[in-house]
């Protein structure tokens, strides 16, 4: 390799990428950074807003166990899809409602594995 003369404008010319500014980066990452701010104080405060109407709705025991759950089938959601989740007769609101934990956990870890059968 010491005989090759290696350059990256060239490459660069012919990708027609751009030269890198550190200055206009730096503010497009903080732009960016201060977007998904937003964003995420946005999506707690409808969070809040949701939590707040199912505590009116149900009475804050009955809510918590509803939000519990919530959080549990997204959880399964997203390992195995909304159509497996329909089909499976073994995870219901009142299995998951009941599960401690730990237990949850392994029902996920087993889910990730196995997947969810009928």
């Amino acid at each position: 390799f010491d005989d090759l003369t290696f350059s990256i404008e060239p490459i660069e010319e012919e990708l027609d990428v751009p030269p890198l500014q550190p200055d206009t980066d730096v503010v497009q990452i903080q732009d960016t950074k201060n977007e998904l701010k937003k964003e995420v104080d946005n999506s707690k405060d409808k969070i809040q807003k949701i939590r707040n109407n199912l505590r009116k709705a149900l009475g804050p025991r009955r809510a918590a166990q509803a939000w519990k759950c919530a959080e549990r089938i997204y959880q399964l959601l997203q390992v195995c899809g909304l159509p497996y989740l329909y089909f499976t007769m073994t995870i219901t609101f009142s299995n998951l409602e009941e599960l401690n934990e730990e237990n949850f956990l392994t029902l996920l870890r087993e889910v990730r594995i196995h997947g969810v059968h009928s």
